[in-house]
């Protein structure tokens, strides 16, 4: 399967069994925000910051998924 941040983010999403609210919750990322960063067609950018906060949630170390960060 083809590896990519909304990928290896929802996959932890549903591995913790988060709802984006949830989610929302404990990154401090607006929900909606979390929904157009992951669904968004076309995708909402994410800036580090929040995929750090993603990272920290899910148990991995700042810069998580920086080789899939796209250019």
């Amino acid at each position: 399967m083809h590896r990519s941040l909304r990928s290896e983010i929802e996959q932890n999403r549903k591995k913790h069994g988060y709802t984006l609210s949830k989610l929302g919750e404990l990154t401090g990322i607006n929900p909606g925000s979390l929904s157009e960063i992951l669904n968004g067609n076309p995708p909402r950018a994410i800036t580090i910051g929040q995929l750090d906060a993603l990272a920290k949630v899910f148990g991995h170390d700042s810069g998580w998924l920086y080789e899939l960060y796209p250019e």
